[in-house]
């Protein structure tokens, strides 16, 4: 009974140190594959690339920062840009409302100048007044000043050569071709007339040699042989006169103002192309943002992925060293 109860105790025992032999097999396996993947994941990037990775999110944000920076300033710039354009336009405006009616006024008064069809021009149209001289001129020639210079004409101006015995001015009294020129057969005519003052013409009428008058500017008339006429309403050829140095001032006024035209539409056109630059400059600025937006994002993302796979890493690894 005793060896039967041995021998039953030792097939017991045999049969325990079998089942721990087992175990001890199979924990030496388990050991092995825990501290073969623990080898693998102590080899695998780390915290080493999950700090580049946080590198590269940081210099993504710095990127997004400047980005939004420069695409502000663009706006600005942009801004600005139209706010300078907007401000020339009154310019141009009154610019172009300047030279319309000057040119438009020039070219009614050459209309005017021009309605009659001359076949020989007269000769009011080839003399050069002084300003306020057209009155006089006027009131000294009358209607001698219709007359042509042209030697076809039926009735003209031929001209008379200067004679050195030709009479003085009454003292005082200026000839009227210092203040008129432009054709030379009017010279002795219009050296024989001579501009005086209104309250003066009165008494140096009396001292006037045959074929000598005085005019006033106003266009008061006192003739050698004793006709006199007070100013009145000036005559054609005098409005005449007095139109065309109006249309020639208008008409340097007018090339003023194209030029100033001209020059604000320049500068306007400048302002233009440096709006379109900016606006371009600004599509480009929101473009690089968004860019920089998403790539900020992504980086974002990446680094979340990473630290979450870092972390699923490090668990691991703890797992890993406690089941070793």
């Amino acid at each position: 009974a005793v060896f039967a109860d041995l021998g039953a105790r030792r097939a017991s025992l045999e049969k325990e140190t079998r089942e721990i032999r087992d175990r001890l097999v199979r924990n030496a396996a388990e050991r092995a594959s825990v501290e073969a993947e623990e080898a693998r994941l102590k080899q695998q990037a780390g915290t080493e690339a999950l700090e580049g990775i946080r590198m590269e999110a940081e210099a993504a944000r710095d990127a997004l920062a400047e980005a939004e920076e420069a695409s502000a300033l663009a706006e600005a710039d942009h801004a600005a840009a139209r706010r300078a354009m907007e401000d020339l336009r009154p310019a141009l405006s009154e610019a172009q409302s300047r030279f319309s009616r000057l040119d438009a006024e020039a070219r009614t008064l050459a209309k005017l100048l021009h309605a009659t069809d001359h076949r020989f021009p007269p000769v009011a149209d080839l003399l050069q007044v002084a300003k306020g001289y057209e009155t006089a001129l006027g009131a000294a020639l009358g209607d001698d000043l219709d007359l042509p210079v042209d030697a076809a004409a039926s009735a003209r101006w031929a001209g008379a050569a200067a004679d050195p015995a030709d009479p003085p001015l009454p003292a005082g009294a200026e000839p009227l071709s210092r203040f008129v020129s432009g054709v030379p057969a009017l010279a002795r005519r219009l050296a024989q007339v001579g501009i005086v003052a209104r309250e003066a013409g009165a008494g140096l009428a009396r001292h006037l040699a045959t074929g000598q008058r005085l005019v006033s500017p106003e266009g008061d008339l006192w003739r050698w042989d004793g006709v006199t006429a007070a100013a009145d309403a000036p005559t054609a050829a005098a409005r005449r006169l007095a139109e065309r140095n109006r249309l020639a001032d208008i008409e340097a006024e007018a090339a003023v103002a194209e030029a100033h035209l001209e020059e604000v539409r320049s500068t306007l056109a400048g302002r233009e192309s440096a709006l379109r630059r900016a606006a371009e400059a600004e599509t480009a600025a929101r473009e690089a943002r968004r860019t920089a937006q998403r790539s900020a994002e992504t980086s974002r993302m990446t680094l979340e992925a990473a630290e979450r796979r870092a972390a699923q890493h490090l668990a691991r690894l703890s797992a890993l060293a406690e089941a070793r």
